[in-house]
């Protein structure tokens, strides 16, 4: 499952929203598609889930599962920094 990292999201109800051109950008790069699983971070919080849509900029993702980053360990043991364009 794709992991992404991002600064901020909007959450509606069951739904998380993505603006941000970079991550909308590689989701198209890596050619993800509608009821692919994904992960997204925002700060303390993780949420799984399935991509409901994915427009030339915006992911939506339907969240199955969220979960809080509370424990000390970082639970990444390999991240991509992506350059701003």
């Amino acid at each position: 499952m794709r992991l992404f990292i991002v600064d901020e999201v909007i959450v509606q109800d069951n739904t998380v929203v993505i603006s941000e051109k970079r991550i909308v950008r590689h989701a198209h790069v890596v050619r993800l598609q509608k009821g692919d699983q994904i992960a997204v971070q925002s700060g303390e919080v993780r949420y799984h889930g399935t991509i409901e849509s994915l427009m030339k900029n915006t992911l939506t993702l339907t969240i199955e599962k969220t979960s809080s980053l509370d424990s000390p360990d970082s639970p990444i043991s390999l991240a991509i920094a992506l350059p701003n364009t």
